[in-house]
């Protein structure tokens, strides 16, 4: 988690650095760096979300759970959507890296 802050800065910082300089093999590195830590956010949070629903479903009942669903489906969609996000960049980023040029 500490490690996302840098990749966002520095790789946004590299990046307007290729772009001053004109070198857009130093722009693509510093935009790969500033995509990986989004991704890196996303499923770290998405991870977390989900590990604190199964630690609250296994502390509560489920007759809570039925109770009050609103806030359980939120934070479900919530989690998904944050690893989804994640899993994207992330997908994206293979993708483009690992493909012949």
């Amino acid at each position: 988690m500490r490690s996302i802050p840098v990749l966002c800065i520095g790789g946004f910082l590299i990046a307007v650095a290729g772009i001053i300089a004109q070198k857009k093999s130093v722009m693509n590195l510093g935009g790969l760096i500033f995509i990986s830590g989004i991704a890196i956010w996303g499923l770290a949070n998405g991870g977390e979300l989900l590990r604190q629903m199964v630690q609250s479903i296994r502390q509560g009942s489920f007759k809570e759970i039925a109770a009050r669903p609103l806030p359980f489906v939120f934070l479900t969609c919530l989690a998904l959507f944050f690893l989804f996000l994640g899993g994207m960049f992330a997908w994206g980023i293979l993708k483009n890296v690992l493909s012949p040029k």
